[in-house]
């Protein structure tokens, strides 16, 4: 099969520090050319994968009907991870990474990262991310600091809670990401993060504490701790009641329950948090079951994931999305006519 996968072109592929739906490309990437596909990446220049995948450069600032005019000539299926605001007209998916305001249009064929990502949105049809466990070094042992990783300024990212956290129980914390806040000298800012530094930042955590207070997707770095050996301490928002179970960390609803995971971490078996990534969140299983969706899409005649044969949105092997609220005037058209 060849496909195209149309990455943000803001940041490179793979990207040097922050860019998660960037490193998700990436893995995807290597995943369908591991299984014998071939791949074709429109991403920002100086992005590269390996010899055997294709990289055409696209600039920085474009919009998403200017970049089909960089599409090859031939190709079965384009995967887009940008946003799309109109219905392409050859076989296509695009697969939302972040949340999206109710009048915002959703093309046919757009796939989600987590089951409540899906449901947030009016659709059940997901696809959870998965990474190269091989990028992730496992350790066994860690130091006596929690880990926190995302954008500190983001107020829906809440880091004020896990340092309000630290600062109450008087556990050292280290935070990673992007501006610098000011703290007490047992929390330590890092700054943007990347690479190697990253990996030993989160397999030397105690656990990664990441109490989002917005409906988030997917949080990658959630399943990078755990690939880490890492456990973690979640929230109760968005997918983070579906990717953390016992055995790996807590899901908390209020502060006593953030305080109970952080007296208790002890007890997480760091193994555990290694296989259950290896078990669940691996790239080989996202690109397989990304290819079950172009499959669908290609062996419908209209080239889309709805037909009178796929209605069943409990079947976990059947990962796609039926849009019925947000339909564009045109398909109310087809439809009628």
């Amino acid at each position: 099969m060849k496909v195209v996968l149309v990455a943000p072109p803001s940041i490179t592929v793979p990207p040097l520090k922050y860019g998660g739906t960037q490193r998700v490309v990436f893995w995807l990437a290597i995943g369908l050319s591991e299984q014998g596909h071939d791949v074709t990446i429109l991403a920002k220049k100086g992005s590269y994968i390996n010899d055997k995948i294709n990289v055409i450069e696209i600039p920085d600032k474009i919009t998403d009907k200017e970049v089909v005019e960089y599409l090859p000539e031939s190709f079965d299926i384009v995967h887009f991870h940008i946003k799309l605001n109109f219905e392409p007209s050859f076989p296509y998916l695009q697969t939302l990474h972040g949340n999206c305001k109710n009048d915002e249009f959703l093309p046919q064929n757009i796939s989600f990262v987590s089951k409540k990502h899906a449901q947030n949105h009016g659709g059940n049809f997901f696809v959870y991310n998965g990474l190269d466990i091989n990028n992730f070094e496992f350790s066994a042992s860690h130091n006596n600091y929690f880990s926190y990783i995302g954008k500190i300024n983001a107020d829906y990212k809440n880091s004020s809670y896990a340092v309000h956290l630290a600062k109450k129980i008087g556990f050292d914390l280290k935070l990673a990401g992007g501006w610098r806040p000011s703290f007490r000298s047992n929390i330590n800012y890092l700054g943007k993060v990347g690479g190697q530094n990253k990996i030993d930042f989160l397999k030397n955590a105690r656990a990664l504490i990441f109490p989002t207070a917005w409906e988030e997707p997917m949080g990658l770095v959630v399943i990078e701790s755990l690939a880490c050996g890492a456990p973690v301490i979640v929230s109760d928002r968005g997918s983070m009641p579906e990717l953390v179970s016992e055995e790996v960390g807590f899901v908390c609803k209020n502060e006593i329950d953030y305080i109970n995971a952080i007296e208790n971490i002890d007890q997480i078996d760091q193994r555990n948090c290694r296989e259950y990534i290896e078990n669940n969140f691996t790239h080989s299983i996202m690109t397989d079951n990304y290819l079950k969706l172009y499959k669908k899409i290609l062996n419908n005649p209209e080239n889309n994931l709805h037909d009178s044969h796929n209605k069943d949105l409990n079947d976990k092997d059947n990962l796609g999305y039926e849009n019925r609220k947000k339909v564009s005037f045109l398909r109310k058209l087809r439809d009628i006519f």
